[in-house]
């Protein structure tokens, strides 16, 4: 009777261990199914994370260069709309330029002699400085080259003060307070005004005369009028 105990327990514990065994095997086959496929799933996600960076980095540098482009055709039509304003500005004064070359040389009617013809001026981007340009005309029974002189002074106010600034002080690349001309039909003159600080200019008083020549004198006095290019 004893015996048959002794067997019975030798084949429960022999029986506990193989099941004990197969649970582990049962175990560790569906843990390694389990992290398998977890490691599977984590690489495909890491794949997928190097595929998804790759392709921020590629459309991070498509948009750099379209931000570059888009700069440089910006900076490339602001120059553009700059030359072509300037052009534009430089035909207008070179149509006005011919369009008075014209009347100048066809002008049947204007008076035997020296005649002022024009004064324009025009604002710089330097501050107090303004382009000159002055048109002077000889009209003659003879077309004869002649000599002249021309003077200039503006007037205005200094500091409130009434003030004559001279022709050599408002152009400062004239020596003398008069300019020494030679021309046949018209002469075109052109410079720069500097203005003194606080000065209000009003008027210019332009002179113009033949030495040796009596009653050559002109003399005419205009508002001062500066506009842009």
């Amino acid at each position: 009777m004893i015996a048959k105990l002794k067997g019975g327990k030798r084949q429960l514990a022999v029986l506990i261990v193989i099941g004990l065994a197969a649970s582990g095997v049962v175990g560790f086959t569906l843990g390694s199914r389990i992290y398998t496929e977890a490691m599977q799933e984590f690489r495909a996600l890491e794949r997928t994370l190097a595929e998804r960076s790759a392709e921020l980095e590629t459309r991070n540098q498509e948009l750099v260069n379209l931000q570059i482009a888009d700069k440089v055709n910006r900076l490339t039509q602001e120059n553009l709309r700059g030359k072509v304003s300037e052009l534009q500005t430089a035909l207008v004064k070179l149509e006005g330029e011919v369009y008075l070359y014209k009347n100048l040389v066809e002008d049947d009617e204007a008076e035997v002699g020296l005649n002022l013809e024009s004064l324009t001026l025009y604002r710089t981007l330097e501050e107090n400085a303004y382009s000159y340009r002055i048109v002077v005309r000889r009209k003659a029974a003879l077309s004869q080259t002649v000599d002249a002189s021309l003077s200039l002074s503006i007037e205005g106010r200094l500091a409130g003060i009434p003030h004559s600034l001279p022709f050599n002080e408002a152009d400062t690349s004239l020596k003398e307070d008069s300019m020494a001309i030679r021309f046949k039909y018209f002469k075109v003159l052109q410079g720069t005004f500097v203005l003194p600080e606080h000065f209000v200019p009003e008027t210019v008083v332009l002179s113009l005369y033949e030495p040796r020549t009596t009653g050559s004198l002109v003399i005419r006095e205009l508002p001062w009028r500066a506009s842009d290019f």
